[in-house]
């Protein structure tokens, strides 16, 4: 049997790599690179501490709770991106509407130019 089918039948049932992992993936580089140039101790058990969580999310076998997790996840991350993605949205539209927020119901309305 070859390598990559040994792999592919061992992470069978397992919750592999999501947007989470991917995160403290990144994390883990950035905490590697600063580590590099500042040699602290603390910085190394948090990189070690990263190192398996990933690996016991990415191993894991309760999909499930994984999934939840991730879910948490990507709802934190969209609520912190979300008044970037709307300065995206006023830019992009600037010449054509122009965005108001409903002091009773904090609706977003879009209204045309005149």
């Amino acid at each position: 049997m070859k390598f990559k089918e040994k792999i592919v039948k061992f992470m069978y049932g397992r919750y592999g790599i999501d947007d989470l992992y991917l995160f403290c993936f990144f994390l883990y580089i950035v905490l590697i690179i600063l580590n590099l140039f500042f040699h602290n101790e603390i910085l190394f058990y948090i990189e070690l501490l990263l190192l398996i969580f990933m690996f016991y999310r990415a191993f894991s076998k309760q999909i499930y709770k994984r999934n939840l997790e991730n879910q948490k996840f990507l709802r934190l991350k969209h609520q912190l991106l979300k008044p970037f993605f709307n300065m995206q949205r006023n830019y992009r539209d600037r010449k054509k509407y122009v965005y108001k927020k409903c002091h009773h119901c904090k609706t977003t309305l879009r209204l045309p130019l005149p």
